[in-house]
């Protein structure tokens, strides 16, 4: 059986930069297309997918700032809650990925910093 975890993360990819709106179903079916069937994979794979779109945002020199800002506010919005937890765990532990607000305490972090060491952790582990 073939690896297909990339090809699924490119689809994903490419439905994202599109706009198109997913629900949980609607990604896992997608990835069952892919012979994925495993929901922490699933998961991962989207989660990659949507980091790969914030950084493309991010490093985009085309934009100010305030428009990438926007831009990972509009796919934060999109992205799709595949928590296998309840919603009242979910509420708590809050660990679904928090773009917009990694991308101003990075900003933050070098505006304030400049020649200093950065004082500001941009939240661990989310591919910026």
């Amino acid at each position: 059986m073939s690896d297909r975890r990339f090809e699924y993360c490119q689809a994903i990819l490419s439905k994202l930069k599109n706009g198109e709106k997913h629900n949980k179903r609607t990604i896992e079916k997608l990835a069952a297309e892919f012979t994925i069937y495993n929901k922490n994979l699933v998961k991962e794979m989207t989660e990659l997918a949507v980091v790969l779109i914030a950084r493309e945002i991010s490093n985009n020199s085309r934009f100010t700032n305030y428009e990438k800002y926007q831009q990972i506010v509009e796919l934060y919005y999109q992205q799709v809650n595949l928590s296998h937890r309840t919603s009242h765990q979910h509420y708590f532990s809050n660990t679904q990925h928090r773009h917009p607000l990694v991308m101003l305490r990075a900003y933050m972090c070098i505006r304030i910093t400049l020649n200093q060491a950065c004082i500001l952790n941009p939240l661990p582990a989310m591919g910026f």
